[in-house]
């Protein structure tokens, strides 16, 4: 696992597998979450060559612990909202070339207006030179 703050490089299989384990963690009671559009997300911007010749397939991996959100105060739940400062800043370094899977683990109490149990919140950070895309998941709304 990564320290606090810096990042491991990860393939994006590897990410997969990983959102895998943790989807079955995640409950946000007044959301949903598309995990096929993650991984589908994931697959575009980690294969994005980076000489415009070789594809990466690469991702970086942060991953935060212990972490004690209140979900009353945790804003929008959008990937801004819920990182912090110090991690928003390294996600948006210009400098940075690869996507990066956030996993937060949040201590899920009740105290914190949660469901009472510890989970997983992934997020993901397109780099920011990346292309943009127009992406639709499978159902319109």
């Amino acid at each position: 696992m990564p320290a606090k703050g810096s990042a491991v490089e990860i393939d994006v299989e590897t990410a997969n597998r990983i959102l895998e384990a943790i989807k079955g963690s995640l409950d946000v009671a007044d959301a949903t979450f598309d995990w096929e559009a993650m991984k589908a997300l994931l697959q575009f911007y980690g294969r994005v060559p980076r000489n415009k010749r070789v594809p990466r397939n690469k991702v970086d991996l942060y991953v935060e612990t212990g972490r004690q959100l209140d979900a009353v105060l945790s804003g929008d739940k959008s990937g801004v909202s819920i990182v912090g400062t110090r991690l928003r800043e390294i996600l948006r370094d210009p400098s940075r070339r690869n996507p990066a899977l956030v996993l937060l683990q949040q201590t899920g109490t009740c105290e914190l207006n949660w469901s009472g149990y510890p989970f997983w919140w992934p997020v993901l950070a397109a780099p920011p030179t990346g292309e943009p895309c127009v992406f639709a998941t499978k159902v319109a709304a």
